[in-house]
């Protein structure tokens, strides 16, 4: 039997002042588990062994919690009220190591799938997406998942050969479901069960989901973790593969 890959997700945490006030208020003042994660082998070159994650963004959640808006790129307010305190950091969003290993990844994802899409970076920084680095042993950086977490469907339970329970609980679907947009894992890192893994851990709890595309890793990364095809359609350029867990395997 193969030992299942040891990774955890951990959330991007670099926050957008595009993101607008009330998400950015709404964003957990937390510090990442990992405050420095072990760059890919391909791109240490490019980034360094190593990058250090910003913590600005809780700078700028706590002062929009305070203010109840977004305060300019150069002051915020501190716990007294008082402006004038410059923020912990002045760069913009793109200009942040994090940032660049998360477009690096992506990048490599489209050229691999060959499939155009638009990018999951800005918005995970606007929290339109919620994406998270896949992180092995030592904070090492595996790959990334990028997920929709309500997603209004119109999903087609279309597919053959389904028991009548499993069609049954797909055709009774809650009107949202998560959406994995895009999975990705670093060369050095498959044939290792990361993905699988990843996939797990991001839909534990979740009956269903819809998932943009699969190829046969991530089919059989679905089936491994107990998901069978309940349905599929097309989406402008993309198929969107309903998944639905097994009724011997629910939680």
């Amino acid at each position: 039997m193969t030992k299942s890959a040891q990774v955890y997700l951990q959330k991007v945490n670099l926050l957008s002042r595009g993101a607008g006030a009330t998400v950015i208020a709404e964003s957990p003042q937390e510090l990442p588990k990992r405050a420095s994660l072990c760059v890919p082998s391909r791109l240490s070159a490019q980034l360094g062994n190593t990058i250090a994650l910003c913590t600005c963004s809780l700078q700028l959640a706590k002062a929009a919690r305070a203010s109840g808006r977004v305060v300019s790129d150069a002051v915020v307010s501190d716990s007294r009220g008082q402006r004038g305190q410059r923020r912990l950091c002045q760069r913009l969003t793109n200009e942040h190591a994090e940032y660049d290993l998360l477009y690096e990844m992506s990048e490599a994802f489209e050229l691999e799938t060959r499939v155009l899409s638009d990018s999951i970076v800005v918005p995970a920084c606007t929290r339109d997406n919620i994406t998270a680095f896949i992180l092995g042993p030592r904070a090492a950086i595996h790959g990334y998942i990028c997920v929709l977490p309500s997603f209004e469907h119109a999903a087609k339970v279309n597919a053959p050969g389904l028991n009548d329970i499993d069609k049954q609980r797909a055709e009774h679907l809650p009107p949202l479901l998560p959406l994995i947009l895009q999975i990705f894992v670093e060369s050095d890192f498959r044939r290792k069960g990361v993905a699988t893994e990843a996939l797990r851990a991001s839909l534990r709890g979740q009956l269903a989901a819809i998932v943009v595309g699969p190829n046969k890793v991530v089919c059989k990364a679905l089936v491994t973790i107990g998901f069978i095809v309940a349905g599929a359609q097309q989406v402008d350029s993309s198929s969107m593969v309903l998944f639905v867990r097994k009724h011997e395997t629910a939680c």
